[in-house]
């Protein structure tokens, strides 16, 4: 569910943006193959946020959709371990770290108010996964 919450919440982002030309990197086959007409049966929660993923897609004249393994959406996947390690702190949802004081102006109305974001620069944790992502550098996949 975090997934298709996550692209929900990301696409109204984009669309304050009015980018055109956007492309969708994801490491979850539900939420990729939901998008792409692979999945008919989701439960009703899913299947609320994706109509809503949907209709913000329409708004994006050139849209790309990937699914690609984890190993290879790091910076996904460091975020996500973040989050869910901020999370589990007991004060998180009352005083969450880092919250911004003063949000864009435009954004505003998008962003709900436990959002966490880095507006002007990276966060230092995951500058050299960014880096890495830069070079086309990945890591390795094992296989049993």
């Amino acid at each position: 569910m975090a997934e298709f919450m996550a692209l929900a919440l990301g696409l109204k982002v984009l669309a304050k943006f009015r980018h055109n030309s956007i492309i969708l990197e994801m490491d979850s086959q539900l939420l990729h193959k939901a998008i792409t007409g692979g999945v008919e049966d989701l439960h009703w929660t899913l299947a609320e946020i994706l109509f809503d993923i949907k209709n913000s897609l329409a708004e994006f004249p050139d849209v790309r959709i990937v699914w690609n393994y984890r190993e290879v959406n790091q910076c996904a996947d460091v975020l996500a371990g973040y989050a869910s390690k901020m999370a589990s702190s007991s004060t998180w949802f009352t005083s969450p770290y880092g919250q911004l004081t003063e949000w864009p102006t435009h954004m505003v109305d998008v962003l709900p108010s436990f959002c966490f974001a880095w507006w002007h620069c990276q966060p230092s944790f995951l500058r050299d996964v960014i880096s890495k992502d830069m070079l086309g550098i990945s890591s390795c996949r094992l296989v049993h």
